[in-house]
């Protein structure tokens, strides 16, 4: 099964996918293009299945609404995912390695797509 993870930030959308049981960091796009980019995705690498992070807070709507127009374009299953703390192990990931400091922001939130993904897809292997 191939799936799309979403973390949706307030500038930034981090993809990532996975066709398997590994969570890979794709892309990360302005939130403004996000989804026309996610729909040629969905259909480029035959996507089964779209998980998106739900934080609480003030995004919280905004996500919920997004979830709706992916279902109605898509007509994909959508998943919302308590992302609580993925953003924070991706900032710590990226402050390990000097040289991702560069792209920081733009990495942030594909690694955090990756690591809510993987917690998905560890969780259907309990």
């Amino acid at each position: 099964m191939n799936r799309l993870a979403i973390d949706f930030g307030e500038k930034h959308v981090g993809l990532a996918t996975s066709s398997d049981t590994l969570a890979t960091p794709l892309i990360h796009v302005f939130q403004n293009e996000a989804l026309s980019r996610i729909l040629a995705l969905c259909q480029k690498l035959q996507i089964d299945e779209i998980l998106i992070g739900l934080p609480e807070g003030r995004l919280a709507p905004k996500i919920i609404e997004f979830k709706t127009q992916l279902i109605h374009r898509t007509h994909i299953p959508v998943i919302l995912w308590d992302e609580t703390l993925t953003s924070a192990a991706a900032r710590k990931t990226l402050q390990t390695s000097h040289k991702a400091q560069k792209q920081k922001s733009v990495q942030e939130h594909a690694l955090s797509a990756a690591l809510l993904l993987q917690d998905y897809l560890d969780s259907l292997s309990k």
